[in-house]
């Protein structure tokens, strides 16, 4: 919650991102239905919203708290990700 760690949490530092860092900044989240944190993760993606900040949530069934499991279901998807941010941050500005 935006309140927990006397305000010192990913709430703040969302909400502390200056416009041109939203604008640029794509999150890619991954968390599992059955994983004890997932409840914390939709009023995060509202919080998100409200900055307009860009995301990717990927909801797995049937798995919990386990950084292996999500690892083997959405790694290559957080690689291809990263891939694709990447290359649109460092590509050269648009002719205008």
């Amino acid at each position: 919650t935006p309140e927990e760690n006397d305000g010192d949490n990913v709430y703040r530092h969302a909400a502390a991102l200056t416009r041109e860092q939203r604008d640029r900044l794509r999150l890619y989240l991954v968390v599992g239905e059955d994983d004890f944190l997932f409840p914390r993760h939709p009023p995060f993606m509202k919080h998100l919203k409200e900055l307009g900040l860009a995301n990717t949530f990927v909801l797995h069934s049937k798995v919990d708290h386990n950084l292996g499991k999500l690892n083997e279901l959405s790694a290559d998807a957080m690689v291809r990700h990263l891939d694709r941010e990447l290359k649109r941050l460092l590509a050269p500005p648009a002719a205008k």
